[in-house]
């Protein structure tokens, strides 16, 4: 699972992004994201940056996070139907109020 402890900015969350996606990661076996006490645009440049990225995320099944404005839900239904990460199961969005399952 990766976890993030400190604060992105939106082009951090968005290098991240492209980081964990990139052709050269070997992320086949990363089951979790788990992203608290982050700003929504800092999770809506990390969702742009997993779909700029040119791998896949074939095992993610959980990712947890801030909730996201329709710009981020725009880019996390192109990660599901474009097959970069397939394996989604759980998703969560956490804030203040504790975590509100999607699924």
């Amino acid at each position: 699972a990766f976890k993030g402890f400190y604060m992105l900015s939106e082009s951090g969350g968005e290098m991240l992004g492209e980081a964990l996606t990139h052709a050269d990661a070997c992320m086949n076996s990363l089951e979790e994201i788990f992203i608290e006490k982050q700003s929504s645009e800092s999770v809506v440049s990390l969702l742009k940056g997993l779909c700029r990225g040119a791998g896949r995320l074939p095992a993610l099944e959980s990712l947890r996070c801030p909730p996201i404005d329709s710009q981020g839900a725009e880019c996390l239904h192109a990660l599901v139907n474009g097959a970069k990460i397939p394996a989604l199961r759980d998703l969560k969005w956490v804030g203040m109020g504790g975590v509100e399952s999607l699924t």
